[in-house]
């Protein structure tokens, strides 16, 4: 834990040492029927609010925070997460490029083991992809790779597909795969997505999930 902690310090204040440099700063709440990661439920399949706040630095730095209330029986009630990472490149003209660490806490919990993330990512026009690696996950290791595309389509809609596998140490006994399909609407300031989302446990086909979520998320502030 520890180790987790110097290592998410270090980047953050790495990223406020950007000197000199030009901070802009958002925040997005969302209301959700189900907190969704990585195909599984974290909040016993219930609506939710959430809440990201971030800090975006003129030379692609950022760092962040987001929250949401959880339900994973046991003690642990919410979960904070904090992030900090570079983004750079150009997806249209080239390629872009994002890489960063994310640590993942549950205060209050005496049930849960705060833990992170470092990732990796690329991403070309509509399509992206990302590498996530967590070092001491309860003490095992492991990796989360997924591809992403955003189709943009007529009336304010964007397709969105995702296929994304777990594995690793940690998922030794329960490899799986999770992917969705949806769309999202812009309406006004707001955008409402609703889309389909299916994980399978390689090993079990019977064990996983499928279910229909839906978000309505806001970015503020807004600008004209």
């Amino acid at each position: 834990m520890i180790k987790s902690r110097i290592a998410v310090a270090s980047a953050l204040l790495a990223v406020a040492g950007a000197a000199n440099a030009a901070i802009e700063f958002s925040m997005t709440p969302a209301l959700v029927t189900d907190y969704d990661f990585r195909g599984l439920s974290q909040n016993d399949e219930s609506e939710t609010l959430q809440l990201g706040l971030n800090f975006k630095v003129d030379n692609g730095a950022y760092f962040g925070a987001w929250a949401s209330e959880v339900d994973l029986n046991n003690d642990a009630v919410w979960e904070l997460d904090l992030m900090a990472g570079f983004a750079g490149g150009d997806s249209n003209e080239s390629f872009g490029y994002d890489v960063g660490a994310i640590f993942y806490t549950f205060p209050s919990s005496h049930a849960l083991k705060d833990t992170y993330e470092v990732y990796a990512g690329i991403s070309k026009g509509m399509f992206s992809g990302k590498v996530w690696f967590a070092p001491d996950y309860y003490n095992e290791k492991s990796v989360y790779a997924e591809a992403n595309a955003a189709v943009p389509l007529p009336h304010g809609l964007t397709l969105g597909v995702h296929a994304g596998y777990s594995f690793g140490e940690a998922y030794s006994h329960y490899e799986y795969v999770d992917y969705s399909v949806g769309l999202t609407k812009a309406l006004g300031k707001f955008d409402l997505n609703v889309k389909y989302v299916n994980s399978n446990d390689f090993k079990d086909p019977v064990v996983g999930r499928n279910a229909w979520i839906a978000s309505l998320s806001t970015t503020l502030p807004w600008r004209k």
